[in-house]
């Protein structure tokens, strides 16, 4: 386990469970904390945040949980110059204390996260375009190196802009999320309405099968 390796070898193992509240798919979720019996040690640290769970980005709130009192000296002295002001504190305390609206919260979001990505990535799927299936989170994995020109990232970049300019539609091209093969792009479906999805969706189809006629 990724978690003795870490302990063994003295590295330190980040665990970034940000979308750790948005699962809607068949597998469940086990956080590091679980896995552990929260026995974290030194070596062991996991992330949380409330803009991707809760929609909260513009608040800037982020946390760290960790057992490792070196590391807890060292934030400690940092967020001194980069606190979270009193007032956020206070209303993110009352939310996250009432334990009824945060199970309805998480459920409803749930929900309407696993509505949308089934909806596009069945039609994304019913025009022949190749997907990973998500079972978390708010993207969709799409593949489009069929259009690409070469087997470059350069070209990926070039298929990018053209998507963007011709169809008004902007992905996260797969380079800048590390991707091992060109071809790949994330779609965020969450961002939208489901009419705005799927109008981008269309759009999304209709250049694909543009290219592919010529």
């Amino acid at each position: 386990m990724m978690v003795d390796w870490c302990r063994d070898n003295k590295i330190h193992g980040i665990f970034d469970e940000i979308y750790a509240n948005s699962v809607y798919g068949n597998d469940e979720f086990n956080s590091v904390t679980r896995v552990t019996g929260n026995d974290m040690g030194d070596y062991v640290h996991a992330l949380f945040g409330m803009s991707k769970d809760f929609g909260l980005s513009g608040y800037r709130i982020g946390f760290i949980y960790t057992q490792n009192k070196e590391l807890m000296s060292a934030i400690n002295m940092q967020s001194y110059f980069c606190a979270i002001s009193c007032q956020t504190q206070t209303t993110i305390g009352g939310l996250l204390s009432d334990a009824p609206f945060i199970d309805s919260f998480i459920k409803e979001n749930n929900e309407k996260l696993k509505h949308l990505s089934t909806k596009l990535l069945g039609e994304l799927q019913a025009g022949g375009i190749r997907c990973v299936v998500p079972s978390a989170g708010f993207f969709i994995f799409l593949n489009l190196s069929e259009l690409m020109e070469e087997d470059t990232v350069e070209s990926e970049k070039k298929l990018w802009m053209s998507l963007f300019n011709e169809s008004k539609v902007l992905f996260t091209p797969g380079f800048a999320c590390h991707s091992q093969e060109n071809g790949w792009f994330r779609c965020c479906f969450a961002a939208v309405d489901e009419d705005a999805m799927m109008e981008g969706c269309r759009r999304i189809i209709d250049f694909v099968n543009a290219r592919r006629r010529h």
